[in-house]
């Protein structure tokens, strides 16, 4: 299997308290890449993902009132440049989507995540991971 690599990026900031939000992709998806979308909400909401996407993990343990959410999905091909849409309580969002080659298939080995880290520090540092496989 190659090394993974980010083929892509794409942010989106939603100031508008409108839901759903319209999601960039990056601009190059290749089919069969790992897309990974974080998203960050200014209120305790639940995030919903389209279709095909699986979430990581959903939080607002911190104190902000925020909630910050991770889902992936394997790219048809075809997303390169379009926009997917993402529920939430009606405020400001803001986004990062990652089309990431190489990485292992997620039927196979789903993308992991360390346990969630929560403080305030210029120095943040999560939880280790030992990755399976």
């Amino acid at each position: 299997m190659a090394f993974p690599v980010v083929e892509g990026t794409a942010t989106t900031g939603d100031a508008s308290t409108a839901s759903p939000t319209a999601v960039n992709y990056p601009a190059t998806v290749s089919a069969g890449a790992l897309i990974i979308a974080v998203a960050r909400c200014g209120g305790i909401s639940a995030i919903g993902w389209p279709a095909g996407f699986t979430e990581l993990i959903e939080s607002n343990e911190d104190s902000s009132n925020d909630t910050t959410a991770i889902a992936y999905a394997t790219a048809a091909g075809n997303e390169g440049g379009t926009t997917f849409n993402v529920t939430h309580v009606s405020v400001k969002s803001v986004y990062i989507v990652y089309s990431i080659t190489g990485a292992e298939v997620p039927a196979t080995q789903a993308p992991q995540l360390s346990a969630t880290a929560i403080g305030t520090s210029t120095l943040p540092d999560p939880a280790s991971l030992t990755p399976t496989g």
